[in-house]
C-alpha cells in the first residue's frame, strides 16, 4: 500500500482510508481519461447535475472566464474531461479559498491547450527548450534545416506539457503502440532527450514521450526537395495527435513523390 494511504480506525465511524487530497486528484484525473464520451461522460455528468442542477454550466463558465484571462483555448478533445474535473473539485468540497482551485485549473487549461496561443514564457522553459533541442541533435547527429522553427514548435508543446507533468495531468495517448513501432529507434532516445524536463517533473510517462517523438520525427526524417507545392489540410476526427501522425505520413509521402 502507498505509504500516503493510511487506514484509519474510530469505534464511531469504522474503518476509513486517509489520505492526501492530492492523490485523490490524481486518482480523479487518471479515470476521467478512461471514460468514454458516449456513456461515462454523460453518467458522470448526470450524477453531478442530480446534486446541482447549475454546477456543469457554472463550472463551464468558469472556465471560459480562466481560459479568456490566459487567453488560450483548451484542444477541443480535451475539454469535457476538463469541465468534469473541474465540476468534481467542487463537488468535492475542495475550494476552501477561490484561490486553491482557481491556480490548479490554471494549470489543467494550460495543460489541455495546444501551445499556439501566446502564454507568458517562463525563463527556464525556455533554456529547458534549448537543451532539448541540444540534446535531440547530439543523440541523433542531426542538424535541423531550421532550428528557430523547430524550437519555437517545441516550446509550444513543451510548455502545456511542463503543466500537465508538473500537476499529474497526463493524457492518454492512444496512438503510443503505433507511435512505438513507427518511431522505435527515436522512442528509444527519449529518455536522455528530455532529461532536464524529466529533471523537473520526474518520471515521464511513454503517453507523454511519444508526443515529443510525434514532435521530433517528421523534422529528423524530413530532407529537403523541390518542385511545384502544393499545399494540404489535416482534419481528424479522433484528435490532435492523430492528426500529427497524419500530417507526418503526409510529408513522407510528398518527399518520395516530390507531390508538396
Amino acid at each position: 500500500m502507498s505509504k500516503n494511504i493510511q487506514i484509519e480506525y474510530s469505534r464511531k465511524k469504522g474503518f476509513s482510508l486517509n489520505f492526501e487530497e492530492k492523490i485523490l486528484q490524481e486518482k480523479a484525473w487518471y479515470y476521467l481519461q478512461n471514460l468514454s464520451e458516449d456513456a461515462g461522460f454523460y453518467t458522470l455528468s448526470k450524477i453531478l447535475n442530480d446534486r446541482d442542477p447549475l454546477t456543469i454550466f457554472k463550472n463551464n463558465q468558469l472556465l471560459k472566464k480562466i481560459m479568456q484571462e490566459l487567453q488560450i483555448e483548451i484542444v477541443y478533445s480535451r475539454y469535457l474531461s476538463t469541465l468534469l474535473f473541474a465540476s468534481l473539485l467542487k463537488c468535492r468540497g475542495f475550494e476552501k479559498g477561490s484561490e486553491n482551485i482557481n491556480e490548479l485549473l490554471k494549470s489543467l487549461i494550460i495543460g489541455m491547450s495546444d501551445g499556439k496561443n501566446t502564454i507568458e514564457q517562463d525563463n527556464g522553459l525556455y533554456r529547458m527548450a534549448f537543451s532539448i533541442m541540444e540534446n535531440v541533435m547530439k543523440l541523433a547527429a542531426i542538424e535541423f534545416d531550421d532550428f528557430t522553427k523547430t524550437f519555437m514548435a517545441l516550446l509550444a508543446h513543451l510548455t502545456p506539457a511542463y503543466y500537465r507533468l508538473k500537476n499529474h495531468f497526463e493524457l492518454k495517448n492512444v496512438l503510443l503502440e503505433r507511435i512505438k513501432k513507427e518511431y522505435h529507434s527515436l522512442f528509444l532516445l527519449m529518455d536522455n532527450v528530455l532529461q532536464p524536463l524529466k529533471e523537473e517533473v520526474g518520471e515521464i510517462s511513454e503517453s507523454e514521450k511519444a508526443y515529443f517523438v510525434i514532435l521530433f520525427g517528421g523534422e529528423i526524417y524530413k530532407n529537403k526537395y523541390s518542385g511545384k507545392s502544393l499545399k494540404a489540410i489535416v482534419l481528424c476526427v479522433n484528435g490532435i495527435s492523430s492528426s500529427l501522425i497524419m500530417q507526418k505520413r503526409l510529408e513522407s509521402y510528398s518527399r518520395q513523390w516530390n507531390l508538396f
